[in-house]
């Protein structure tokens, strides 16, 4: 599985695109490390579409887009990303709600800019922007667009027509690659994904399947419905009357960690509070969330060289291994993480799953980081789940930190597409609720 998250995907499409300028404000750091402008969120969205009418690449990142006046066409593209819904739709906005979508509607989104010579918002989920996915590929080859700045370029404004024409060729590159989408029912959400909700907004085009909601009463949960109200009667003048549908609580997700993690699985059975843990692996969030001390396999080695009084736990690649340290392992022990395909190391015990982690001997884990395996998928029994309920979080999502585990309606579930069944999370849970 190539799972990465969102933030990764996102960087990977800043890099594979060859951004001019990059904007980002503190509420959504994403692209950071690559060029930040210090400018406030309305200078930064200035300074980009000025950069985009001389025909640079532009792309900013917002926690909420401020209010977008589009003057003239741009010769370059400019993409505006953002995690809240905008008071007002100002130019072709598009709503992704799943992180395998990100890749996509990114580059839907900058194929677009280029052909309709607006700027294109895409608004990212809480939900999609942190948690984890196995991006699909898209391939878009834009020409680059050298800089041009003539004496007439900022005299030529756009009319009411000419900028409703821009919005129509964005309207129909979204149709083709979205459909209209389907908001009927009388409910409507952007956060939770099994709820419909507009996969595109056009500033002043009503989409045929907002019709239905004039002057009706809607169920949006209570902590969007002022945010999706108040968009719809800005933008379109649609005035709909809220009706709660409940807060969905969504776990914390800033700290999760990758479906079917080896870290998780190996702590979630082994539990030696006297010994002391090493690691080549640099992962940021194991590192964060586990006892390991990073080090590399030869320094573990060098350290095996003394005499040590404390039991020593080695989690790292099998790739790192050579068999000239086998006889230095009496004094410590080794989990390999299976990283490239090894049938086997003779002084560790091949482990089939996950699950059999268990003991003292030195092992060979069934995968590593890069390439975590699938298994059986689990699920969770809804009368057995009693953590919330109870007033706490989830035990089994507090102890694995995996994004798969979500709660709805007051009772933890399994995404069966991100599950990889592991089982570390049955090994958690104190109520025997997952099988």
């Amino acid at each position: 599985m190539d799972i990465k998250n969102s933030k990764e995907i996102i960087a990977g499409f800043v890099e594979r695109y060859n951004f001019s300028h990059i904007f980002t404000d503190s509420g959504l750091p994403l692209g950071k490390e690559a060029a930040p402008l210090r400018l406030s969120a309305g200078e930064a969205v200035e300074f980009l579409l000025s950069s985009a009418l001389t025909g640079s690449k532009v792309i900013g990142f917002f926690d909420r887009l401020p209010a977008v006046s589009v003057k003239r066409s741009l010769r370059g593209e400019c993409i505006f990303v953002s995690r809240r819904l905008p008071e007002k739709i100002d130019v072709p906005t598009l709503f992704c709600r799943r992180s395998g979508d990100i890749a996509s509607y990114l580059v839907l989104a900058l194929k677009t800019a280029a052909d309709c010579k607006l700027p294109v918002s895409v608004v990212i989920s809480d939900d999609a922007l942190n948690n984890y996915a196995d991006p699909v590929k898209t391939v878009c080859d834009l020409a680059r667009t050298s800089p041009y700045l003539h004496p007439d370029t900022f005299k030529n404004l756009f009319d009411g027509a000419s900028f409703a024409s821009c919005a129509a060729v964005a309207e129909s590159a979204f149709s083709s690659a979205l459909g209209s989408g389907e908001t009927e029912g009388g409910v409507l959400s952007f956060s939770d994904n099994d709820l419909p909700f507009f996969p595109y907004l056009l500033p002043g085009i009503l989409p045929e399947n907002a019709e239905n909601l004039k002057g009706k009463t809607i169920k949006i949960p209570a902590g969007e419905a002022l945010a999706v109200v108040s968009m719809l009667n800005n933008s379109y003048a649609l005035a709909v009357s809220p009706e709660s549908a409940g807060e969905e609580k969504w776990p914390e997700t800033a700290d999760f960690l990758c479906p079917g993690c080896p870290f998780v699985n190996i702590f979630a059975r082994i539990r030696d509070k006297e010994a002391v843990f090493f690691t080549d692996i640099e992962c940021e969030g194991a590192l964060n969330f586990f006892p390991l001390n990073r080090v590399s396999i030869e320094s573990y080695m060098g350290l095996l060289s003394e005499s040590l009084n404390v039991k020593t736990v080695f989690i790292g690649r099998a790739s790192g291994y050579k068999p000239c340290y086998d006889g230095l392992l009496k004094n410590g022990r080794v989990i390999f993480l299976n990283d490239c395909g090894l049938s086997g190391i003779n002084i560790c015990a091949s482990v089939k799953h996950p699950k059999k982690i268990t003991g003292e001997k030195n092992a060979l884990f069934p995968y590593g980081c890069g390439n975590i395996k699938s298994y059986s998928k689990v699920r969770i029994n809804p009368k057995k789940c009693r953590c919330i309920k109870d007033g706490v979080p989830p035990a089994c999502a507090e102890a694995v930190k995996c994004p798969a585990i979500y709660v709805k309606n007051d009772v933890a579930a399994i995404d069966g597409n991100m599950c990889t069944g592991c089982l570390a999370c049955k090994t958690a849970c104190p109520f025997g609720a997952i099988s």
